[in-house]
């Protein structure tokens, strides 16, 4: 199965719709560590100002 970039113009249609579920898959999987980083990088501000003994 040739890979996207092997067609420079003219890809064919099945070709585009493969890449376009793919991008999709990938992105699917992607915002869900995303959203895991930042969930953590939040608690972790928290835990700063939450955590001092002067305050």
């Amino acid at each position: 199965m040739p890979s996207n970039w092997e067609f420079k113009k003219n890809a064919p249609d099945w070709c585009e719709e493969m890449h376009g579920s793919q991008r999709k898959a990938h992105s699917s999987r992607r915002i869900r560590v995303d959203h895991g980083i930042a969930h953590l990088k939040n608690w972790r501000a928290l835990a700063r100002h939450l955590g001092r003994p002067s305050t």
